[in-house]
């Protein structure tokens, strides 16, 4: 429902979804839920122990197509710890509480991964 309210009001450049079955919209809410509670509790580690290390990460997406992208950059935004704060084609920068690997491709694995893989799924 948000995506189209947003495509309707908010976007002013032209994209069209993909159809998109439901069983891979059950899929990628699961993995949403299950990716938002467990950075809920890695944040929540990350505070109360005093470990925060903020950083912004360039994080690359095989992804191609604007709703995709879009799809993935609020999908990390949703994350606790981590919010989408540019794109720039294919790239993404991301604002991380936590300590991130120091590779840009690793770190992108960890905040990505589980989401890009069912969006490339065809």
């Amino acid at each position: 429902l948000s995506l189209f309210i947003s495509k309707r009001y908010l976007f002013r450049f032209h994209f069209s979804p993909k159809k998109i079955s439901y069983k891979k919209i059950s899929k990628y809410i699961w993995i949403l839920l299950v990716q938002i509670v467990l950075s809920a509790l890695r944040s929540l580690h990350t505070i109360v122990t005093f470990q925060t290390h903020v950083q912004i990460v360039k994080i690359h997406t095989q992804l191609q197509d604007d709703f995709s992208i879009f799809i993935l950059a609020n999908s990390i935004t949703l994350t606790p710890g981590t919010i989408t704060l540019l794109r720039e084609g294919q790239n993404l920068f991301v604002l991380c509480l936590y300590k991130l690997p120091s590779s840009s491709k690793e770190a992108g694995a960890v905040i990505k991964d589980h989401f890009e893989t069912i969006l490339l799924e065809e």
